[in-house]
């Protein structure tokens, strides 16, 4: 998911799940060269990215990492234990949450996927 946003920068109408996101892609192309370094090589969230994600109520306003430039677990555990908002605020985190998550672990994706198979056949019973 982060990929994608940074690859964003470099095209006119996004890529990837922001294709088509004209907010995304502005704040994307206001990334400069170090942060896109800085991603590629030590995994931080690039700040355009945490801006968007407040922009689009992910995360609250007033989020404040502990160190300037958040690495990709700290934005993991923020959207863990995070309980802000309604519950379309909720299923955003939760669904980013997985999304980075499959991004960088991808044999997770079959177990994502299985395990919410699974819930929807036990709530509708």
């Amino acid at each position: 998911m982060i990929e994608h946003f940074v690859r964003s920068a470099r095209t006119e109408e996004g890529y990837g799940f922001f294709e088509g996101d004209a907010e995304a892609v502005e704040l994307a192309r206001s990334m400069g060269k170090g942060q896109i370094r800085k991603y590629y090589r030590h995994g931080l969230v690039p700040g355009a990215f945490v801006r968007y994600l407040k922009r689009i109520e992910v995360i609250p306003e007033d989020t404040k990492f502990a160190a300037d430039e958040p690495t990709i677990d700290d934005l993991l555990d923020l959207l863990w234990r995070w309980s802000y908002g309604d519950e379309k605020s909720r299923l955003a985190a939760d669904f980013l949450r997985k999304a980075i998550l499959v991004a960088r672990l991808p044999m997770l994706r079959k177990a994502f996927g299985s395990a919410d198979g699974i819930w929807q056949k036990i709530e509708t019973g």
